[in-house]
């Protein structure tokens, strides 16, 4: 069992106008949210990764000795 209080009066708003004081409306949308940030986040370090692998690979070809005239 979770039990909250609202302290912020804007968020309190949201939950009353929007979500019409529906508690697992609510927290259906903070999960969901989460859930779409943390993918978001898992894409972007993914991008990383794949930039910093794409990186490596270049520089490995460009500091090739087999290229040097």
């Amino acid at each position: 069992m979770l039990s909250l209080t609202i302290e912020d009066k804007k968020i309190e708003d949201i939950f009353l106008k929007e979500f019409h004081s529906d508690k697992k409306k609510f927290f259906d949308f903070i999960e969901s949210s989460f859930e779409k940030l943390k993918t978001k986040d898992d894409i972007k370090n993914q991008d990383i990764k794949l930039t910093n692998l794409q990186i490596d690979s270049m520089s490995k070809t460009w500091n090739n000795d087999k290229d040097k005239v």
